[in-house]
């Protein structure tokens, strides 16, 4: 008695085999071997110059290595508020409160002079020429490379930065957290 997990192994081995027989191969090793060489930057293993490389041979352990893709034009920064922890569990201070900023792009972005604001609160803004709280003001983001600033905290994370605000910045319903360049355009927006 075949269960339904067989069953569906032996449609599929059916279906494999018909592909071949319709491709004219018959299955047979002979068959899968390439009838010519495969160039040295499409190969994927082999024993000796000259030989097919589409197929290894069992116990060939060599590779044939892979060209490297051209290097591709640097592209954009993409920098985003990626999340606001507005909750914080240090009652009161809310201490612990901080906002992610990540660069999703794929070239770096320099945020010095940037700032992150609460929107409806002018006095509530971070500039990032501060110093971060280790002394390493971290504001050049790479590539997936992402900064955290605290209500009022330095956390062991290196480069996080902190408003060093004795009271919450963000309110623990509803707000709305905003990220502007140099000259005060609006890069992001992030409402929770």
């Amino acid at each position: 008695m075949h269960t339904g997990r067989s069953i569906a192994v032996l449609a599929l081995c059916g279906l494999v085999g018909l592909a071949l027989l319709l491709s004219g191969c018959s299955g047979e090793p002979e068959d899968l071997v390439a009838s010519e060489p495969v160039p040295e930057s499409q190969s994927v293993t082999g024993k000796a110059e000259g030989e097919p490389k589409a197929v290894a041979d069992a116990g060939s352990q060599e590779t044939a290595s892979v060209e490297a893709p051209e290097a591709q034009p640097e592209g954009e920064p993409d920098v985003k508020i990626a999340y606001i922890l507005h909750r914080g569990r240090e009652l009161g201070t809310e201490g612990d409160e901080y906002v992610e900023i990540a660069n999703f792009g794929d070239a770096s972005a320099d945020i010095a002079c940037w700032t992150l604001r609460k929107v409806g609160e002018p006095e509530k803004i971070y500039r990032f020429d501060s110093s971060a709280c280790d002394g390493e003001s971290k504001t050049l983001l790479g590539p997936g490379e992402t900064v955290w600033v605290f209500t009022n905290r330095c956390s062991e994370i290196s480069g996080s930065h902190s408003f060093g605000s004795e009271e919450g910045i963000w309110d623990n319903d509803t707000g709305t957290g905003q990220l502007l360049d140099c000259d005060g355009n609006i890069i992001d927006e992030y409402a929770y």
